[in-house]
């Protein structure tokens, strides 16, 4: 019941708050923004703590080791595989916007 509430909200508030699938990151700002101004700013803050984030919003360093350690590699179930070019893109993205605790040298932090 309270999703179903939470999701008329959702199309009521945004435009593109929402997909056939799911809430979109605009979604996800407008429930931010709704309980702000409900004035219940903590419930933003404690939504982001229960995804790692600390005060400052960075990841907290038991979150980044989770994130960080990779699952056993099984060809078997292997769905597709990323070209040399792929891995240089991405890895490049991720340089580019990496803070220096999350093993980048980018702005993004």
């Amino acid at each position: 019941d309270e999703i179903y509430a939470l999701r008329k909200v959702l199309a009521k508030e945004t435009d593109d708050g929402l997909t056939r699938t799911g809430v979109t990151v605009n979604g996800f700002l407008g429930i931010f923004k709704l309980f702000i101004s409900k004035h219940q700013p903590q419930v933003p803050w404690t939504v982001m703590r229960l995804f790692g984030y600390d005060d400052k919003l960075d990841l907290v360093p038991e979150q980044l080791k989770s994130l960080s350690s990779l699952p056993k590699h099984d060809p078997d179930h292997q769905v597709f595989k990323l070209s040399r070019k792929s891995e240089r893109f991405l890895t490049d993205i991720f340089y580019q916007f990496a803070s220096t605790r999350t093993g980048g040298g980018g702005g993004g932090g």
